[in-house]
């Protein structure tokens, strides 16, 4: 099946696929280190819930998800910073 302009329809559904995890990649990485540490955080101090994961050092696996969530934070700002400044010395 062709794609008006295109000439097929795989580079159509490849930038789209591309536009969509790149619209979703940070919210959803985001979203799964903030509920790691709510879990963790949660699992410590609620005994039901840590006997159910079955382990101990819940506070440290949270505190590790909270430092990885700013760390990510900060790396992608770095790198939008470096994007621009490559991009605006490639004109």
């Amino acid at each position: 099946m062709s794609v008006p302009g295109n000439g097929s329809a795989e580079p159509g559904v490849a930038h789209r696929l591309r536009r969509y995890l790149t619209r979703f990649e940070s919210a959803a990485t985001r979203f799964f280190l903030l509920g790691i540490f709510v879990v963790g955080l949660t699992a410590q101090f609620v005994t039901p819930l840590g006997d159910a994961l079955q382990g101990k050092a819940f506070l440290g696996g949270a505190l590790l998800s909270l430092v990885a969530y700013v760390l990510y934070d900060a790396v992608k700002e770095m790198f939008a910073h470096w994007r621009l400044t490559v991009d605006a010395s490639l004109i």
